[in-house]
């Protein structure tokens, strides 16, 4: 096993209007961006990836 960038793994992408990361079948999994907005605990708001499964 050998570590890539994402710009080299093929038939994966970034989709220019979202930057969500998803294979260019449209089958397995994407991950996207999702921002989480708490009103309780000591943090209240945080970014995060979140992987998107299809099943």
């Amino acid at each position: 096993m050998n570590r890539i960038a994402f710009n080299d793994l093929k038939q994966w992408s970034f989709d220019p209007l979202t930057s969500n990361l998803s294979h260019t079948s449209g089958k397995f999994f994407s991950i996207e961006g999702i921002s989480i907005q708490i009103n309780f605990g000591l943090v209240n708001t945080w970014d995060q990836p979140i992987i998107i499964s299809l099943k």
